[in-house]
Formats: structure tokens, C-alpha cells, sequence
């Protein structure tokens, strides 16, 4: 399952916008900026599948459905840094549990001792200390948002 997160806050326009008149608003009508938001950050790690080393059906359904939480469709005020956080907070106790996830073999090889020896990552407890990160940077940011793909 391909992953992108994205943390976005509330634009700041150095103009106000306003719409022109038009026959169905003989006014001109005020553009609200708490429509626009800009990305202030992206992650997405490429090819990585951060999910696969998540165990379980009933562990992999309760990350999908986490995940349509962040939706980019949802109003920026349902997918804020509380709900993020109690989706991390989700994940850390998942994460706790040793069976909820696995070690896998990676692409990378170190060499010991003459003996070339792969390395070996659990891509999900990674992505759950990078989300810890992402929340601690950015949750002090007024109004700020989470988008997941």
C-alpha cells in the first residue's frame, strides 16, 4: 500500500481575495481564507512498504480504517493534530505488542567479518517513530492538519 503523509495549516494571505460581481451576487462577496491551506510538510517514502511488516488481519483492517480518518476529502478540522494523535497513540500500542508486527530482511548488507549479512528493519515500528516525530514537531501549530494517502 502505497503511503504519503502531509501536514498542512491554515494559508496566510498578505491579500485579501474577493470575488467580482456577477449577475448572481450583484456585491462583491469576501473571500473566506479559512478555506486555503498550504503544505508546510511531506513525507512519503517511495517504494517502502510501511505497512508490511503490520501482523494480522484484525491489526491491518484497524490501520485502513484509521487511515480514511485523514482523508484530503474530510474538512481540515475532522483530520486536526488531536485526532493525529490519537491515531499515533493507536499505533504505539500497537506497536508494543510483539506480535502485532515483524522484522524483515532488507535490500541493505553490511559485511562482518568477511561475511556479507542482511539488514534487518521493522518498517512499521519506523513509520510509528517517525509519526511520533511529525506530531511533536507540528502540534503546536495553530489550526494545522494531517492528510494520509
Amino acid at each position: 500500500m502505497q503511503f504519503r503523509l502531509s501536514v498542512w495549516k491554515p494559508a496566510e494571505l498578505f491579500r485579501a481575495v474577493d470575488y467580482a460581481p456577477d449577475e448572481a451576487t450583484p456585491h462583491t462577496v469576501k473571500f473566506n481564507p479559512c478555506y486555503l491551506q498550504e503544505q508546510i510538510y511531506q513525507w512519503d517514502p517511495g517504494s517502502v512498504d510501511v505497512w508490511m511488516c503490520v501482523e494480522g488481519s484484525e491489526n491491518a483492517e484497524l490501520v485502513r480504517d484509521m487511515l480514511r480518518l485523514f482523508s484530503a476529502d474530510l474538512h481540515p478540522s475532522k483530520r486536526d493534530m488531536k485526532a493525529f494523535a490519537a491515531f499515533v497513540q493507536q499505533l504505539v500500542r500497537m506497536a508494543e505488542d510483539p506480535e502485532a508486527s515483524s522484522w524483515s530482511d532488507t535490500t541493505e548488507t553490511i559485511e562482518i567479518q568477511s561475511d556479507e549479512t542482511n539488514l534487518r528493519c521493522n518498517s512499521f515500528v519506523a513509520l510509528v517513530n517517525h509519526l511520533q516525530w511529525v506530531l511533536h514537531v507540528f502540534e503546536g501549530i495553530p489550526n494545522s492538519s494531517v492528510v494520509i494517502r
